[in-house]
């Protein structure tokens, strides 16, 4: 929500988008794959068609269609083992607004909010190389490779620096 009210609002200083769905269709496949079917069903309802029946309608909601017309920076946080939230859709994101002009600071932090020094493999791969935090005036996508979808007080703390940054210009 936080992220279509910015695309609507040309005064908005920031967001935060944590764990949530870049790419509709995506998201819907996963859910289906691993039998997620109440949330599959709540989903679809949400929408009002399957994405078999409207994939137009899965992508015109996406804010992987439209994240490029967000002025603000956008801090972007994704878990590497979440079973339905790919990191893929995340560097997907990140791809949608460097398309647009945006600088995206890529990050790969531990749980507990030290920078990451292991490879990284699979989809979390995506990142590609990556370093520490900048200033939260310029997009960041921080992933958190060991992370399944939940939250850590290092992200929380993470994500009160950018709203500190963000309220003071």
């Amino acid at each position: 929500m936080a992220l279509s009210a910015a695309r609507n609002d040309p005064q908005a200083k920031g967001v935060a988008f944590l764990l949530g769905a870049t790419d509709f269709e995506a998201m819907m496949e996963r859910l289906e794959r691993y039998g997620r079917t109440e949330a599959y069903q709540r989903w679809q309802e949400l929408i009002g068609a399957s994405p078999q029946a409207c994939p137009a309608c899965y992508r015109q909601r996406s804010p992987l269609t439209w994240a490029h017309e967000v002025a603000a920076p956008l801090l972007l946080i994704a878990a590497g083992n979440d079973p339905i939230v790919s990191p893929l859709q995340y560097c997907a994101l990140a791809r949608v607004r460097e398309a647009s002009g945006r600088s995206i600071r890529r990050v790969a932090l531990s749980r507990e909010g030290r920078l990451w020094t292991a490879p990284l493999t699979k989809e979390r791969a995506c990142l590609g190389s990556f370093a520490g935090l900048g200033q939260f005036t310029q997009d960041h996508l921080v992933l958190y490779p060991d992370l399944e979808h939940t939250t850590t007080p290092a992200i929380w703390q993470l994500v009160n620096q950018a709203l500190v940054t963000w309220l003071k210009y």
